[in-house]
C-alpha cells in the first residue's frame, strides 16, 4: 500500500467523521492490543426506537456474521467499543 493510498483513505475517514451519525475513535499504537482488533463490530443505535427495539451487537466474520442480542454480551461489547 503507497502512500497515496494511505492518504486517501485517511482522508475519507476525516469525511465520514464529520457525519452526524458517525463517530470516528482512533486508538495510539502505544495503548497495545485491544479487544476488538480481530473482527468488525458494529453495534447500531436508533435513538428513535429504542422502546421497541433492545441495543444490537453485529459481529462479522470470514464466513458469516452474528447478531448479539444478550443484554450483558451487549454491554461486555459496548465497553469494549467505548
Amino acid at each position: 500500500m503507497g502512500r497515496r493510498v494511505m492518504r486517501a483513505q485517511y482522508e475519507r475517514l476525516l469525511e465520514l467523521a464529520e457525519l452526524p451519525n458517525v463517530t470516528l475513535q482512533v486508538m495510539p499504537a502505544a495503548a497495545g492490543a485491544h479487544p476488538g482488533r480481530d473482527r468488525a463490530v458494529s453495534i447500531p443505535n436508533f435513538p428513535d426506537a429504542e422502546q421497541y427495539f433492545p441495543d444490537v451487537v453485529y459481529v462479522e466474520s470470514m464466513t458469516g456474521a452474528l447478531y448479539i442480542e444478550d443484554e450483558s454480551q451487549v454491554h461486555t461489547h459496548t465497553l469494549a467499543f467505548e
